[in-house]
This record gives structure tokens, sequence and C-alpha cells, in this order.
């Protein structure tokens, strides 16, 4: 199932990155309706005990659900800035780790109460609980009304003189932008065709009065040279980028937090999904319901602690900091999954501890993701006059590149099972090897936060040009 539910999203966060950088948050509607519409999907299939149709319904929830993470991130970005998009992230965090606590506590009960079709429509009930929540969301938004492509000014036009009133300043000032206006003298201007005006980065109209202010103005002549571009601004070139190009603009500093954010969630979500077997095997056997419990303390954790370390942690004002702490979760998580792997102490206390580092990177990550992003999209509009956003790509990407370690770590997972002979009181050493992979893993994220620390993390780019 959790296959079935990554397979699509390898690739469909990354798109609806894309989407949302060029339609905005609008594509949240659909997105909801499209996960909605999965699990309603998916609850029919279970009640008629039809596996196609159930996994067909888990296909178009993961379609739908990743995306709107995506989304959200983008809105969370957009809305807030420095410390209150920390808090703001946190928070939303909070309420992720209250669904996924209640999910491991009410599942098993509901399934031994009522049946499996009860914790089924539970989820169902939730489901379309967050697609009445997107459309309220949507309607307090501010809206910006969608251009049509084909209603898109290109960077560069060209037209005669007989579309202006022609003026022939000395000096000719055409941006609005007060901390950014460029002056062009006509003295300086190559000699073009007579009455050809070309204009950057503008949208022509009837009466050039309303678009430039000028200074001077004398009647033009025929010798009177109109090249309105600055020698400084190189001209766009025509070809849009392609995928590995437009990839290649991300700076490094973006993908360091892509692999954190992926080994971070890889490792907490897949140890979340054998959990309740481990704690069963190894310590609670045959009692599902308080393997749920103990499971549910790092999500319970986190959930508590999530907002706090929000609200304190400096991620716009100390980053070096920030880096620091994510070596220290990450090191907390390498130690925590090795107690639980090779001893028999009470799991209560590595599990509390593991909640304290869920805590902290994705408080610390996501925002950086975000912060970096816009950071490098302000430098390249500067120096490349791009307009298109990148937030949303970033955010797909990461999203992308989890979804397809949650493809590989349970097989991965599974194989380590069967190759050891399985676990706990069975008498084979699986579960052993198993937290020895997941601290592996945690030790991939030691080494990328280090990194990151070494390149100063978000105070550069990771070229060695300042943000």
């Amino acid at each position: 199932m959790y296959v079935v539910y990554s397979a699509p999203n390898m690739l469909l966060p990354y798109v609806g990155g894309i989407l949302v950088d060029r339609l905005g948050t609008r594509v949240l509607l659909l997105y909801s309706a499209l996960s909605c519409a999965g699990q309603l999907l998916f609850a029919f299939g279970i009640h008629l005990r039809h596996i196609p149709i159930a996994l067909l319904g888990r296909f178009l929830f993961g379609a739908g659900g990743e995306s709107i993470v995506v989304v959200q991130g983008c809105i969370m970005a957009n809305c807030f800035s420095g410390n209150f998009l920390t808090f703001a992230l946190g928070l939303n965090l909070c309420v992720s780790r209250l669904g996924s606590v209640c999910n491991a506590i009410l599942s098993p009960i509901l399934d031994r109460y009522f049946g499996v079709e009860a914790a089924v429509m539970a989820g169902t009930t939730a489901c379309l609980i967050s697609f009445v929540s997107a459309i309220s969301l949507l309607r307090i938004l501010p809206t910006v009304p969608a251009v049509p492509l084909d209603e898109i000014p290109p960077l560069i036009q060209s037209f005669t003189g007989e579309a202006l009133v022609a003026y022939s300043p000395s000096a000719i000032f055409f941006n609005d932008d007060e901390e950014d206006v460029a002056e062009v003298t006509s003295n300086t201007c190559p000699p073009t065709p007579s009455q050809t005006i070309i204009r950057q980065n503008f949208h022509p109209r009837r009466n050039s009065s309303y678009a430039v202010s000028f200074h001077e103005s004398i009647p033009p002549s025929e010798s009177t040279p109109l090249l309105f571009i600055p020698p400084n601004i190189p001209a766009p070139d025509p070809t849009p980028p392609t995928s590995c190009s437009a990839l290649a603009m991300f700076p490094f500093a973006f993908w360091i937090l892509c692999v954190l954010y992926v080994v971070f969630y890889g490792t907490a979500w897949c140890f979340n999904n054998t959990a309740s077997d481990f704690l069963q095997d190894k310590w609670f056997p045959g009692d599902a319901v308080t393997a749920g419990f103990v499971m549910s303390i790092p999500d319970s954790a986190s959930a508590l602690l999530v907002v706090l370390t929000g609200t304190l942690i400096p991620t716009t004002t100390y980053p070096r900091l920030c880096t620091v702490l994510l070596i220290l979760s990450f090191l907390t998580i390498t130690i925590c999954h090795l107690i639980l792997g090779f001893t028999f102490a009470n799991p209560i206390g590595p599990l509390s501890f593991l909640g304290i580092a869920y805590s902290i990177n994705p408080v610390v990550i996501w925002p950086s993701v975000a912060i970096v992003i816009q950071r490098h999209e302000k430098k390249l509009q500067i120096s490349q006059q791009r307009g298109d956003g990148m937030l949303g790509a970033a955010y797909g990407i990461c999203t992308s590149g989890l979804n397809m370690i949650l493809v590989i770590i349970p097989l991965c997972a599974a194989w380590i099972r069967v190759e050891s002979g399985g676990g706990g009181n069975s008498g084979g050493d699986g579960w052993m090897w198993l937290e020895v992979f997941y601290a592996g893993l945690a030790g991939v994220g030691v080494c990328g936060a280090t990194l990151l620390w070494a390149i100063d993390g978000l105070g550069v780019d990771g070229n060695g040009e300042n943000e």
C-alpha cells in the first residue's frame, strides 16, 4: 500500500510545484479533490474486498496528498517571513503530528471493536474535513487574477513609432520602481532605424507619457536614436530553459537541505510503519493497543514541542546555530535507533528522545528551504531579470525525492528482515539490523548537516557567494 501511495509521487509533486509557481494556490482545490476522491475509492474497495479498487484509490490519494504538502509550504512562505514563518510551519507540523498520533492510537481500537471498515471510514471523514478546509482557505486567501499565456507580453517588444507618442528625451526613466530606476541617455545609445522603439520589461501603451517620466523632451527627428535598452542588462535568452538547466539553477545549499529532508522523513516514516510490529515482537507480544500507544510517543512529543521549537529556533537570524541543532538532532536519532536495536531497555526513553529530535528537524529544514530559495530568487531577478518563481518547484523536488525513498526503504527493510531471519523473540536478528539500517540513514543526515554547517549553511548559496 505504501509503495502504491509513493509511486506516483516520485514525479507528481515536482510537476505540482511548477503548477503552483505558474497558476498559484488555486491548484490546492484540485489536489484536495483528487485526494478525497482517492480515499473514498479506497474505502469503497475495502468494503467490497476488492484489492484493485483499493489500490487505485490509494494511488489517487497519493497523487493528490503529497502535492497538497507542496502547496501548503508555498502558502506559508508567501504569507509569513522570518521567525513568523518558522512558527507557522511549526504550528502546521503540530497539527500533522497530532493526526499521526490519533491514527496510531485510534486505528487499533476501531479495528478491535468495530472492524477495519470503521477505521478506514474514520480516515475518510478526516479527508472530507480536509477538503472543506481547503475550500475555506481559498475563500480567505487574497487572489491575483491569472493572466492567460497568450496575453503575457514578451520580454522584448518591437513596434513602430506610430503606436506611440514618441519623445526623444536626454534622460529616460522607464522603471516604476523607485529603488531600481534605470537611466539611459540618448547620447550613449547606438543608432537604430528611425521610428523604431524597443522596450524591455514593459507593456506598451498608446501614450508613452503614462509609462515614462521625462526630465527634458524635444521633438523627434529622423536621426534621433530611440533605443531604450540599457547596456548593462543583457537581453534574455529566447530559448526556454530545459529541465536539466532549470534544476541546475537551484543553489547547492538547497540540495543539501533536500537530502536532509529526504533522509529525515524517510527514516521517521518508515520506522513508524514498522514500529508497531517491532514493539509487539520485542516488548509487547500480541498487545497491539499498548504497542500503538508506545509507538505514538515520538509523534506526541514532537506535536507538543514543535510549536515551542518553532518559536525559539532563530532560523533567519542565527543560521549556523540551526545547522548545529540539525547535527545534534540527527546524532540523537542515530543513537536512539542503535539503543532500540541492540538492547532490551525500556523503549519509552529512546522514543521520547526521538520525539525531541522530530520537533527540531522539520522546524529547521522546511523554512530553510523557503529562505534559501527566496534569497536565490531575489539574486536571479537582479542578475538575470527572471520573473518565474522557484519555491513551488523546490518543495516539489523535496517531496518527490522523499517519495522515491519511501518506495525504496520499505523494500530494503523487508529484505533485511527476511535475510536476517526475522526478529525479536522469534530467534532472528532482523529487527536489530533494521535498526542499524535506520541509524545509518540518520548518519547520512549527520554528514549532510555537517557539510551545511561547513559552507555556512544559509549564509551562502553553496557556490561561495553570499545570498
